[in-house]
């Protein structure tokens, strides 16, 4: 029942933001002319992308669950992760998604859902550091705030973005700090979802940041494709924006598949470099 209220409430938060936003952006009709006049060949790439999109989620998971289950069928890999993709939609912050473990009944669902922690972490360390470069990038070149200021929170930043990918290379020491502040109970309950991180170690973090990385280029790449469906865009640009949207939807949470927001947002940082309102909307909506 809980489950459903919230999924109803997001739902109602997404149709709203979607409503003041159409009304907005959709000034003289400009977004049915933008869609009469669309490049549908450009939207075929983008819509194309979308399998490469899901084929190197999977990639990440499959490559995940192996490292501590090297005989996991793809089968199951791919089960649980499309369960937890149908989850995450009605659980805020795609916390659902962290259900993968209730699919594949034959493994340890904590040890499953430690390593789908571990997946998590990995796409949020991407997508931030991502996001604040990309940010620090517009506070700079539009002349945000004061110099010293911009220096000091690009420092700040910095240091941060540098701890997370510290703590990336070293699992195992976070894995002893966790083990050694545990105590009794809590500790054998958590040390089970710890234990997907026995085998872990900084080659499998080199592995994972490569798709990671992957996965957000390809994300781009949907966007830009379907921008370019109805505008000209620079892909370098598109980086840009995608990535400072990508952290403003990740730190909101709050309407369902992040509708609404991911579009408000694209709107925003698309028209710091001139990229017309209706092409922004219609790019994310598709996305």
């Amino acid at each position: 029942m809980r489950t459903k209220l919230i999924g109803l409430a997001k739902l109602l938060v997404a149709l709203l933001l979607l409503t003041v936003l159409y009304r907005q952006v959709n000034v003289g009709k400009s977004l049915w002319i933008s869609l009469r006049h669309a490049q549908w060949s450009y939207l075929l790439v983008g819509a194309v992308l979308l399998g490469a999109n899901l084929g190197v989620q999977f990639a990440k998971w499959f490559y995940l669950l192996r490292i501590r289950y090297p005989d996991v069928a793809v089968r199951s890999a791919l089960g649980s992760l499309l369960f937890g993709f149908t989850l995450g939609l009605v659980t805020p912050g795609n916390l659902g998604e962290l259900a993968r473990a209730l699919y594949i009944r034959d493994l340890n669902r904590w040890t499953v859902t430690g390593l789908n922690i571990v997946d998590k972490l990995f796409n949020l360390l991407i997508f931030f550091t991502a996001g604040v470069l990309a940010l620090l990038y517009l506070a700079f070149s539009l002349a945000v705030f004061t110099f010293p200021l911009r220096l000091a929170l690009g420092a700040l930043a910095l240091t941060l973005v540098g701890g997370l990918g510290w703590v990336a290379f070293h699992p195992e020491v976070v894995k002893r700090l966790a083990e050694t502040h545990l105590k009794g109970s809590r500790r054998e309950k958590w040390g089970v979802l710890l234990e997907g991180l026995t085998h872990f170690r900084a080659r499998h973090s080199v592995v994972m940041l490569l798709l990671e990385g992957l996965w957000l280029l390809v994300i781009c790449g949907q966007y830009y494709f379907f921008l370019r469906a109805f505008t000209p865009a620079a892909f370098p640009e598109t980086v840009v924006a995608v990535s400072a949207l990508l952290f403003t939807k990740m730190v909101l949470p709050i309407s369902l598949g992040d509708l609404g927001i991911r579009e408000g947002a694209a709107v925003f940082y698309f028209a710091l470099f001139g990229v017309p309102r209706s092409a922004a909307f219609l790019a994310a909506f598709l996305v």
